[in-house]
């Protein structure tokens, strides 16, 4: 198994072509299984930081714990909406539209 980062999309098309041919050529020898691939993952800067962030907001919540200051370093992941009221009955939310109404009573 390979792991590697790569700077830009151009580099990381050309290693993976590059793989890609030397395990081909190693499986028509009949030195590799022919079942081998070569794959890759694209991650987004700051996506790694994000769902952390993610995890921690919801053990907070799971805590009791208001989640807003875990927010300041940046929002969650885009798959996480996280909304409230706080003491004075003001909305908020992080990661979303709107929070919905409060409700009554």
């Amino acid at each position: 198994m390979t792991v590697a980062a790569y700077d830009n999309a151009a580099e990381w098309e050309a290693a993976l072509s590059a793989h890609d041919r030397r395990i081909r050529v190693e499986i028509d020898a009949g030195n590799r299984d022919p079942r081998e691939r070569v794959s890759g993952v694209a991650w987004p800067p700051g996506c790694h930081a994000e769902q952390a962030r993610g995890r921690l907001v919801r053990d907070a919540i799971g805590h009791g714990v208001d989640p807003r200051p875990l927010l300041d370093d940046g929002p969650p992941p885009s798959n996480v909406v996280v909304f409230g009221w706080d003491a004075d009955g003001q909305p908020w939310s992080a990661g979303g539209g709107e929070p919905p109404t409060p409700p009554a009573g």
